[in-house]
């Protein structure tokens, strides 16, 4: 049996183009309705042009109000560390947002799955660090979660520039992204894929074996740097 994720990126609250909070809500709801499990949101959650003053407390708002139905788990994209949204965001109840910029394990409660992620350090943030994540034993039940153009003509500026074989051969179930606004499957085994801005797709995914099930939810390695500054469904077959 699969493990159903709702995934989405790339909200750029404060843009005018951004769908916005009442999107990310009423969206998310939908498919805890259809059995998702848990929603992803693969960075960049604000724009990097607003006050982070201003624009916290909606956020954590519809954050905890998603959280009432589905666990939620981010990442921060580098508009998100242009402003310093990681040092503005209080601890939301049913959420783990992940404040490492360098790649971390996280699980979320009642969810059987190990997520892999880390966050953008700087805008632009050209480090090299996909080498940096975990080669996993067998790819049942891992997810990586990633805000990145990859390397090619995706975006013209490199935000933690990767190679599609880095990623693949990290051996996990599926890799979530952000940083690319237009929805784009780059392989289908595994899925690596844009789930695009405003969009949220329904991500399929096998569950870790039964043994390793267990551990407390949130993060397990934490980082010491941390920085501050100004649809289609996809399913894992392997």
């Amino acid at each position: 049996m699969s493990v159903r994720l709702a995934v989405t990126s790339d909200l750029h609250l404060g843009a005018a183009n951004s769908p916005g909070l009442p999107w990310l809500v009423g969206t998310a709801r939908r498919h805890a309705e259809d059995g998702a499990r848990a929603l992803v949101i693969a960075g960049d959650l604000v724009h990097r042009d607003v006050e982070v003053g201003g624009v916290v407390a909606p956020l954590v708002d519809a954050l905890s109000a998603i959280a009432e139905r589905l666990p939620v788990l981010f990442i921060y994209g580098n508009h998100d560390a242009a402003i310093g949204l990681a040092d503005a965001m209080p601890p939301i109840d049913g959420a783990v947002a992940v404040d490492s910029v360098t790649p971390v394990e996280v699980r979320l409660p009642g969810v059987p799955l190990l997520f892999h992620c880390a966050s953008v350090a700087s805008d632009p943030d050209r480090r090299g660090i996909a080498e940096a994540f975990p080669v996993a034993p067998r790819p049942n039940g891992r997810v990586g979660v990633f805000h990145t153009s990859l390397h090619g003509g995706f975006h013209p500026v490199p935000c933690l520039p990767a190679s599609v074989d880095q990623l693949a051969s990290r051996n996990y179930e599926a890799w979530i992204l952000g940083h690319i606004h237009h929805a784009r499957v780059v392989t289908e085994q595994p899925p690596i894929f844009w789930p695009g801005q405003g969009d949220m797709r329904d991500l399929r995914v096998r569950p870790l074996p039964a043994a390793s099930v267990t551990g407390s939810p949130g993060i397990h390695q934490t980082s010491t740097f941390r920085t501050s500054g100004r649809g289609r469904n996809v399913t894992s077959q392997r």
